[in-house]
């Protein structure tokens, strides 16, 4: 829908591993779409052969760069690892039998080349390539906490003086750096396969020195710590739906187990408030009964009352009169706000209307009307709305 009507001066820019389910066909046709696929970013023979003597400065025969252009299918990232591992090796002997190991490998070309520089590095500085492979951004405080080793701003600057997939991300007085996409999760599969236990360590380490909600709650999750995870999830889960991140706060609710969302009446909440968002009416009504009995049983009257509240105004877009009645009644007896007391009271009066029941109408207008009249204008327009 966006793309059909969106301005003329907006573009809109895709990146994909896979056709999105657009109507390619019809916007080729239009001549509005301009697509740069694989065969488009890779390296030619004569590029190759320029990157590797003019760009990296190696001393390589035709012949070798045209095996390693053919074995990489010209993938840049793949040269560009090459790159690096054949400058770290001065002796021809060498360079030669890296390349026939290369030529004879039916691995994934990443895995073979991250594993050759692994392999080379000195056991502390490969202890701390697979430790920190878990952080989005390193900063040398960052990994001393979670590594716990006091040399970890030198190992830190080591791994960046040595171009070992890390980039800079930021200029300022503190370092900041990452790792390369897929050298970071080549990192992370190995440390999985050696260190389990350690690895969920870290994750945990890593949630305690983090300072936003996103990484808090994905590293607890990694860590399989389910209880710290569901904190935080109920701290901030509220705001994230005001903010529109939905997807994101159905995915750690999948993530956690189903009898940690079904004891916690906040997570059953939140489950249903998502639910309702996507106008899944009929998978959201259990989640607020249960988050609402959770609430009641455990004397959270505030809560059972917003719970309520919400149960009341889903259940009044059934059409079914007297359960909206029921609910609206059991929501009013909760400590609510005004604003919406008047709105449930309002709504009721619509209901007894239909049902042309004038006493019980007039009554709750009057009710609605004594609530709103001390109160501003824009009071009273906030709970109509």
């Amino acid at each position: 829908y966006f793309i059909d009507h969106q301005p003329a001066q907006v573009h809109l820019a895709l990146t994909t591993r896979v056709d999105p389910p657009l109507p390619l066909a019809r916007l080729r046709a239009r001549g509005q779409l301009t697509e740069v696929r694989a065969h488009h970013l890779r390296f030619t023979p004569e590029e190759a052969q320029r990157f590797f003597v003019e760009s990296m400065h190696l001393d390589l025969d035709a012949t070798t760069i045209r095996t390693l252009e053919t074995r990489t299918e010209g993938w840049a990232a793949g040269l560009r690892l090459l790159a690096g591992s054949l400058a770290r090796l001065n002796r021809p002997g060498d360079r030669a039998a890296f390349i026939n190991r290369l030529a004879q490998t039916d691995r994934y070309m990443f895995d073979f080349l991250a594993e050759e520089v692994l392999r080379r590095q000195e056991p502390a500085l490969r202890i701390f390539l697979l430790e920190t492979s878990i952080l989005a951004e390193l900063t040398p405080a960052l990994c001393q906490t979670v590594t716990g080793r006091a040399d970890a701003a030198d190992l830190l600057a080591e791994v960046y003086r040595r171009n070992l997939f890390l980039a800079a991300v930021d200029d300022a007085l503190t370092p900041v750096y990452r790792y390369h996409a897929l050298f970071a999760e080549f990192l992370q599969q190995q440390l999985s396969r050696e260190a389990p236990t350690r690895l969920a360590e870290l994750h945990r380490r890593t949630a305690t020195a983090s300072t936003t909600p996103h990484q808090i709650i994905g590293h607890y999750l990694a860590a399989q710590d389910w209880a710290e995870a569901a904190t935080v999830v109920e701290q901030v889960g509220e705001q994230l739906l005001d903010q529109g991140a939905i997807e994101t706060l159905r995915g750690w609710l999948a993530t956690l187990p189903a009898g940690i969302v079904e004891a916690r009446p906040q997570l059953c909440y939140l489950a249903g408030l998502c639910a309702w968002r996507r106008w899944e009416l009929d998978t959201g009504l259990p989640l607020m009964e249960q988050a609402l009995a959770g609430f009641e049983s455990t004397g959270q009257l505030e809560k059972a009352g917003q719970t309520a509240v919400q149960l009341a105004y889903v259940v009044a877009l059934s059409g079914d009169l007297s359960r909206t009645n029921l609910v609206i009644e059991r929501a009013l007896r909760y400590p609510i706000a005004e604003h919406h007391r008047i709105k449930l009271l309002i709504s009721r009066a619509a209901h007894h209307l239909g049902a042309g029941n004038w006493p019980a109408t007039i009554a709750d207008l009057e009710g609605a009307v004594s609530l709103a009249e001390p109160k501003p204008t824009s009071f009273i327009l906030q709970a109509l709305t």
